[in-house]
């Protein structure tokens, strides 16, 4: 499939147009592990074999910031091949048009709900095929979280909570389950708070580039769900 542009509808009418499938991983506040769940996930598409491009709209720049130190990587030459462009959220409209060739986008969208961002954010959204809500699990993280949700009700099915730095065990894990639940979709799974994700992340790595780290299979799940949500090959 790689190179290749994806025929897909246009809403209910039934007419097609090419462009390239959306994962947007949104978060309304930073450090709940947003950019790893993006970086994760085209790492996961590119070895898949499709065409993976990632668009960092995040100020800090950390998802580009990763693409640079991935290709300074002595493996470079061996890993899957993902690009990433950074621009600005209010600029999403040329962004993908300049990613149509591509097969699949996974996006990195900016780690606050500012004023100015709202409306980019929401009509982004109307656009993405899959939106991925990484939530922490503690208290404050939930409850800011779950009346975004809202934003997404054009998409049943398509926009769900993923929870992420888990530690097994814990009863806040079931509780946050249970109370996201009654909020929204809740990936079945999680991904768990691991050393080896976050040292993969800063050498510009996946954890799925080393099967052997511990993190690799809860995101060979989480890209194994998306994928089949969008209906391609995993």
């Amino acid at each position: 499939m790689s190179g290749a542009v994806l025929d897909r509808p246009v809403g209910g009418s039934g007419l097609k147009r090419k462009s390239p499938l959306v994962i947007m991983v949104f978060a309304p506040k930073g450090g709940v592990g947003k950019t790893a769940v993006s970086t994760n996930l085209a790492v996961a598409g590119a070895r898949a074999g499709h065409n993976v491009i990632g668009i960092d709209f995040d100020g800090q720049r950390a998802f580009k910031l990763w693409e640079v130190e991935r290709q300074k990587h002595p493996a470079a030459e061996t890993l899957a091949p993902v690009t990433v462009r950074d621009a600005h959220v209010e600029d999403w409209r040329d962004e993908l048009h300049l990613t149509r060739r591509s097969e699949i986008v996974v996006i990195d969208t900016p780690p606050g709900v500012e004023r100015r961002n709202q409306r980019p954010l929401q009509e982004l959204g109307t656009e993405a095929d899959l939106i991925l809500m990484p939530v922490e699990v503690y208290g404050g993280s939930i409850r800011f979280v779950v009346d975004f949700m809202g934003w997404w009700s054009m998409k049943p099915g398509r926009a769900l909570f993923v929870l992420n730095k888990t530690i097994a065990g814990r009863s806040m894990l079931r509780e946050a389950r249970e109370f996201l639940v009654t909020r929204g979709e809740v990936w079945e799974e999680s991904i768990p708070q691991r050393d080896d994700i976050a040292r993969a992340y800063e050498a510009g790595l996946s954890v799925l580039d080393d099967e052997s780290m511990s993190g690799s299979d809860s995101y060979a799940a989480l890209w194994r769900f998306c994928a089949a949500k969008l209906g391609v090959p995993a």
